[in-house]
């Protein structure tokens, strides 16, 4: 006797994934950015409607630094853990999808770059978007 909204969709499917799927695989997507060793810079997030996104999450080990281009002429590596995430989106065909942001947060006195792309080859990621976040910036 219930209409079935997306809301309730999500809800029924992350109870079930959460049965089906090892306990480790399906975290909230909330993290602390930091260094090794040091406190954290800031927090980046995936949330909808005030509620935290569920993904899938897998550890890469790879054998050394990731690289990524700044120019035709030069490139950058950065060196850490490396995480893959995935997102199962369910969606009906008569209603308007719910939105969902990434959120990111610099403590103060602190600064990071925040970069979205894809993973193209072994050790090198292509950035799409990236921003810098400083001092309680929140974007």
């Amino acid at each position: 006797g219930q209409e079935a909204t997306p809301e309730l969709i999500d809800d029924f499917m992350l109870h079930h994934m959460a049965r089906l799927f090892r306990g480790d695989l399906l975290k909230p997507f909330c993290y602390d950015v930091k260094r090794k060793g040091f406190a954290p810079e800031g927090l980046i997030s995936i949330a909808s409607d005030q509620k935290m996104a569920f993904t899938f999450v897998r550890e890469r080990h790879a054998a050394g630094a990731m690289k990524f281009k700044l120019s035709a002429a030069s490139q950058a590596e950065m060196n850490g853990p490396q995480f893959v995430h995935g997102l199962l989106v369910q969606r009906f065909s008569s209603t308007t999808t719910m939105h969902r942001k990434l959120e990111a947060r610099a403590r103060q006195f602190s600064c990071f770059v925040l970069m979205v792309g894809t993973i193209v080859a072994d050790d090198e990621f292509s950035p799409s978007h990236a921003l810098i976040l400083q001092n309680k910036e929140t974007a």
